[in-house]
């Protein structure tokens, strides 16, 4: 590359070029991502320690010198036609292999990595050990992985293996762990560990954050004192355990679930328990600060608390076998969901007032019942 011996920082963006030329010798970062018709790169200086290839989707192989480089950061990721990587430099410290759908395997891990990607790698059957510095862990859509290495030796803090669904167990989890998301994400087209039934030891005291969405999992830790969110949507969790830290609890079609705990944590703010069909009532007296309630087509539930939190911003209550709603509804409350409640003969007082007070047509209900069936009434917001 004439005239361009002393630089350390190339990035190439084209739809043409097909190989690299001879790379400069004091280069330390190259980007070539989204070229789209490379198909080989040249040897890589020594001295390069930033290697972004990502989306070359004829890129066929990586420089087999890449191990005598510096490279602390390797982007390889919607490469779909490498089928390996070549041994990986001792100082890479984040490796994003995603979406390199014919990636049969990976090689040996460098000992001082701290961040490994390998989503959507669906070739992928299994892995060589991780490396005890590593602190995090993708590998959503790993869908051929029968098995996840040893993790307890290792220092990882969040871990995703949602949609891994040949998965049918975990192993032991590390005491630095605080997220393990291993279900269905919401608005995700990940899938879920339907073959899950049962949770490894988990760090109780530090896990802030758990989705197990959409497994066969039944039981829970008996005290998870730290954890923020908990997801175990369609699950068959019969029983919540102590969660004085929770601040989003989603339980949606936990059919088995036939109460929650009369106090629930002081923290909540968030709780969707629609669709659980076993569930007969909500706590007496729900968390003060609490924005979000769903219970829509919670079929056994007949009556909400006589008092909702001041601040509640949204309520759905649809499909529900509900005769009334509370007289006084909160102040803060922008979105009323009752469609469906064909037992419920009457909005109270105060919501019609606000209703009729706006001359926002989509504000107001649309017809007045008092005295009469809702019959499928839309949703209101108030």
């Amino acid at each position: 590359m004439k005239g361009g011996r002393n630089l350390t920082s190339l990035r190439i963006t084209s739809n043409h070029i097909k190989r690299l030329p001879a790379l400069p010798p004091q280069l330390q970062q190259l980007n070539v991502g989204h070229c789209s018709k490379l198909r080989t790169l040249s040897a890589l200086p020594l001295t390069l320690r930033q290697l972004d290839c990502g989306n070359c989707p004829k890129l066929e192989a990586l420089p087999s010198n890449l191990n005598a480089t510096a490279v602390s950061q390797l982007n390889c990721s919607c490469c779909s036609l490498l089928k390996s990587l070549p041994q990986l430099p001792a100082s890479l410290l984040e490796l994003d292999a995603s979406e390199c759908r014919s990636l049969l395997q990976l090689p040996a891990l460098p000992e001082g990595l701290s961040r490994l990607t390998i989503s959507s790698c669906r070739e992928l059957t299994e892995l060589p050990q991780l490396p005890a510095s590593l602190r995090s862990f993708n590998c959503v859509d790993c869908d051929a992985l029968v098995q996840l290495p040893q993790l307890s030796h290792t220092g990882i803090i969040e871990l995703d293996c949602s949609g891994c669904d040949l998965l049918e167990e975990l192993p032991d989890m590390p005491d630095s762990l605080e997220i393990l998301l291993a279900g269905e994400g919401a608005g995700t087209v990940a899938g879920s560990l339907y073959n899950l039934t049962w949770l490894p030891r988990l760090p109780t005291e530090t896990l802030k954050q758990l989705d197990i969405n959409s497994s066969h999992i039944d039981e829970l830790p008996s005290s998870l004192p730290l954890l923020e969110v908990l997801r175990c949507c369609a699950t068959y969790i019969g029983q919540l355990p102590a969660l004085p830290s929770c601040q989003v609890l989603d339980l949606k079609e936990c059919e088995a679930l036939e109460h929650l705990p009369q106090q629930l944590p002081s923290g909540l703010t968030h709780l969707d328990c629609s669709d659980c069909s076993a569930l007969e009532q909500l706590p007496v007296q729900l968390p003060a600060g609490l924005v979000f309630l769903d219970c829509s087509n919670c079929s056994a539930l007949e009556q909400l608390p006589e008092q909702l939190p001041a601040g509640l911003f949204e309520l759905s209550c649809g499909s529900v076998g509900l005769w009334q709603l509370p007289e006084q509804l909160p102040g803060s409350l922008i979105c009323l969901n009752c469609s469906g409640c064909r037992a419920l003969q009457q909005l109270p007082e105060q919501l019609l007032k606000r209703c009729a007070a706006t001359d926002n047509e989509t504000f107001k209900p649309r017809r007045q019942l008092r005295g009469q069936p809702l019959q499928g009434t839309a949703a209101i917001a108030v």
